[in-house]
Order: structure tokens, then sequence, then C-alpha cells
């Protein structure tokens, strides 16, 4: 008997297998088009920009062009202090020579002509650009420029301060430039969200700040926490979901691709024993497993890489165990070995990361449901491999099944590039998955 046609776009028996390999090798250049577009703007992106725009070398470079050509820095520091109703104030204290100190009281109107407009007065001058209005004074040798600084925070409805000084889009964050940079926050507020401490957060010279939103509420409760979460989407949901846009429109084609070519080349394979392959499959899961762990490629920090294998390595066995041993029964039952056992070694995963680094939770937290979320997207290949000929396994619903595990590594992760560096993977794994799901479908009873 011939195989039955793909239902997926219904193609008809009459696509040739060259043309198939030909779509997949043009989808894998796709792919590897979009990967390294991807990686490009990363690697000529620009340098950290210096998160103090009146301080150090800046304030030299402000000084000569006003005049003061031998004037020197031998120390500077700036403190942002937000207020509760999302204002701000900064001081920037420089320690100069006391004749380089007298000179720029003198001029102070010049200096700070100087500091305002930079040396692009289009371009940020730092997470607080001096603004002309800034004033200048001077006691020994201790320079101290002073001015509100309207766009470093605002608050949001539920009484939330938002500190968004940092957060401009800018992927390679800011660098340090002072030897102390502080931001104070609101008096009797608490962090809420972001890589800050209450009263103060303290970044020294050379460290980097992230391009990052930094909250703050009344206090740490549920409902301070929920109202924070509420500012955020407001703050950043446009922009998350138009990269989300961008990271998913490649992933959908792929794998509305995916879905096409696994069903046509699995209609022109032939299928082994179940046991026999499953046997297979379990034995070389368990050793890959193996390998990882006895290598040490596996950590407690669940590195996204190697945990991605060490679940996808799991699953195989589990379910190669359980095709070898023919207790597969039903497609239920394949769905939870396949998806089910995947997601719940995430959930685990994250639990373990959290308990073994709290300091990093969430990044654990994260890397684990994303791990068990794609293992499980490339167990849902197998499912649908074993049930391709049921009824209830429609074009639509399929895209839906494949498609979901990418929106939750979208909502767990964010718009990461990430997703796109996992589809050549799975483009070259979906298939024997694929294959696989159709070799077990035979001792399936029912869906």
């Amino acid at each position: 008997m011939s195989p039955p046609s793909p239902r997926w776009f219904s193609p008809t028996a009459s696509v040739s297998l060259a043309a198939t390999v030909s779509l997949l090798a043009a989808v894998t250049v796709a792919v590897a088009v979009l990967t390294a577009g991807a990686a490009v703007p990363a690697a000529a992106a620009p340098p950290p920009t210096d998160a103090c725009g009146a301080c150090g070398t800046s304030f030299e470079d402000a000084a000569a062009a006003a005049g003061g050509d031998d004037v020197t820095v031998d120390a500077s520091t700036m403190n942002v202090h937000v207020a509760a109703n999302g204002s701000a104030r900064v001081t920037v204290d420089l320690t100069v020579g006391s004749g380089d100190a007298d000179w720029l009281a003198a001029d102070a109107d010049a200096v700070i002509a100087e500091l305002a407009a930079g040396d692009d007065p289009d371009a940020t001058a730092g997470i607080a650009p001096v603004p002309t209005a800034a004033t200048l004074t001077a006691d020994g040798d201790t320079v101290r420029i002073q001015y509100d600084a309207p766009g470093v925070a605002h608050t949001s409805p539920g009484g939330v301060v938002v500190v968004d000084a940092f957060a401009d889009g800018r992927t390679t964050g800011w660098e340090v430039d002072a030897d102390a940079v502080r931001l104070h926050a609101p008096t009797a507020h608490a962090v809420t969200h972001g890589p800050a401490d209450a009263p103060v957060t303290t970044w020294t010279s050379g460290d980097h700040v992230d391009d990052v939103l930094v909250a703050y509420a009344a206090d740490d409760g549920l409902l301070a926490t929920a109202a924070t979460q509420v500012a955020l989407a407001v703050e950043t949901g446009p922009a998350f979901l138009q990269y989300a846009a961008i990271v998913l429109a490649p992933t959908l084609a792929v794998l509305a691709g995916l879905l096409w070519s696994t069903r046509t080349l699995a209609a022109r394979v032939p299928t082994v024993g179940t046991a026999r392959t499953g046997t297979v499959v379990a034995t070389a899961g368990g050793a890959t497993a193996v390998a990882l762990v006895a290598t040490g490629g596996v950590s407690t920090y669940l590195e996204l890489p190697t945990t991605i294998a060490l679940f996808v390595a799991l699953t195989a066995t589990v379910v190669g165990a359980l095709a070898a041993t023919e207790r597969l029964q039903t497609a239920r039952g394949l769905a939870a070995a396949a998806v089910g056992f995947p997601v719940a070694l995430g959930a685990l995963g994250a639990v373990a990361g959290a308990l073994a680094h709290p300091e990093v939770a969430s990044w654990t937290v994260g890397r684990a449901v994303t791990a068990g979320a794609l293992a499980a997207q490339l167990g849902a290949f197998v499912v649908l491999g074993a049930t391709r000929d049921r009824p209830s396994t429609g074009r639509w619903r399929r895209l839906a099944t494949v498609l979901a595990p990418a929106v939750v590594v979208v909502a767990t992760l964010g718009p990461t590039a990430l997703l796109v560096a996992w589809l050549p993977v799975l483009v070259v794994l979906a298939h024997p998955a694929y294959w696989f799901g159709g070799t077990v479908a035979g001792g399936l009873r029912s869906v």
C-alpha cells in the first residue's frame, strides 16, 4: 500500500525528494543568514557609553573647550537622588587643582555650556545629561555641579517610581567612568525591579551597568510587586511585542516548512521495528547524558547549550526505553513521555537552580524553563509523527503545537536570538524525531 499523501499545505505525491531536499537546504541557508544577521550588530556594536557625562575626561574635554587647557580631574563622583514623585537631582563632585577650581568657578557658564553641548548635541551624554541650567561652584579643590534631571525617572500607576535612565535601547549598556556613581532610592522605598539596592546603589570605576529599568515602590510586598509588573509592562510592552514579532516571524516560517518537509520525507522513508528503534534511541540518549555529566558539561547554573542537550538526551532515553519495551500504548502516553517529561525536567531544574544559586535565581529558572520548552518542542515532532494520520491533528493545530514552546521561550527570556540559533538544530533533529514517531505509531492503540 502506498503511503498516505501529506496533509500539510496539501502537497501531492508528485513532490520529488530532490525538491524536498532543496527546500531543506533553502530553509537552512535562510536560518544561517538570519543567525548571521543577528550576530553582526553585536559584533559591530559600539562600546559601552560613559555613565557620567560630566566626570573624568568628559569634564576635562569640556573645560579645555571652554579655555581651560590645563584642567585635570583627580577624582569624580556622581550622585543621582530620586524622589518619590519621580523627579531626580544630580550632584557631580570633582577633585581638581585649587588653581583650576578658581578658574572653573570664574568661567562656570562657559564650562556648563560645553558640558551641555557635548561632542554631539544630538547624543545622550551619560545617564543624566547636563542641562544648560546646571550650576557649577568651587570650594577649595572641589568643584560641584548640580542640576535637576527630569529624564532620569518618573512615576507609574500604583505609586511605582521607574528609573529609565539606563534603559534607552543601547544593548552595550553603560560603563562607569567616575570613581563612583551612586543611585539613591526615594526615601522609605524598596527596590522591586532591577540591579539596584536601597537606600543607595553604588557602582565604581570600570563597572558595567546593563540597559535595564529600575523600579522602586513603598514596600516590596505583593501589591507593590504586582504594581511594578504592571508598570514594567506599560514601559516595555510596545518594544517587547515588536522584537517578539521579529524573532517569532522566522521561527514560524521555519516551523511551517518543517511540518511539511518532515511529513513528506516520512512518507518516503520506511519504518523499522519499534523495539529495535527504541533500543537505539534509548542507548544513544543515555550515552549522551552520561557523557555530558561525566565531562562536567552540566552545572547547576544550567548553561543553555548543555542543559538543552541534557534534557533532549534524557527525554530520548525515556521515550526510547518505553518504545523498546512496548510500553507506549496511546498517543497520550507518548505525549506525556516526549513532551511532558522535558517540561517536568525544566520545572525540576528551575527549582534546583534557584535553590543552588539564589543570587541569580531568575537566570537559572529562565534557563531551565527554556531548555525544557525547546526539548519539548523536539518531542512534539515525535508525537506529530506518530499521529500524522489521525483526523484530530489538523495543520493549524500542529503548527500551534510546535510554536507554543517558542512562545514560552519569548515569555521567559524575552525576544532572544537563542530561538534563531536553535532553528538550525531543530531543522536537523526534527526529521529523525518525526520518523521515530512514525515508527512508534504502529504500537499505539488510540489518540
